[in-house]
């Protein structure tokens, strides 16, 4: 769990910025209004983490992928697949381990800025 000082507010919205354009690239339903909703629950969450922080990311209806909190750093997010039917779709796993990915490359560049 990470015991740093939180972020700058600027930092904080210069990271749920990056989220939300990988995110965009994934989800071209994400309009620009949940957009701005979800750099302002991101840039929440980097400010004050919350183990309890969702964000649904697709139709609100299944819910199926979600942004929620690492459990390594509960101030970054990471996508999260909930099938409807477990055990899922090999594409709904692709895309979660994909944005995964992308998320933690943010992760790392950031940090690279920080040192």
């Amino acid at each position: 769990m990470t015991t740093s000082k939180p972020p700058t507010p600027q930092a904080a919205e210069s990271y749920a910025v990056s989220v939300v354009q990988v995110l965009r690239k994934h989800f071209p339903d994400l309009d620009t209004q949940t957009s701005h909703l979800a750099v302002d629950a991101i840039t929440r969450q980097m400010r004050n983490p919350q183990d309890s922080f969702e964000f649904i990311v697709d139709d609100p209806g299944s819910a199926r992928f979600r942004l929620k909190a690492r459990s390594e750093d509960r101030r970054r997010v990471r996508l999260a697949y909930f099938p409807v039917i477990p055990p899922g779709s090999a594409a709904g796993n692709a895309l979660e381990a994909i944005v995964n990915e992308k998320l933690a490359s943010l992760l790392a560049a950031k940090d690279g800025d920080n040192r």
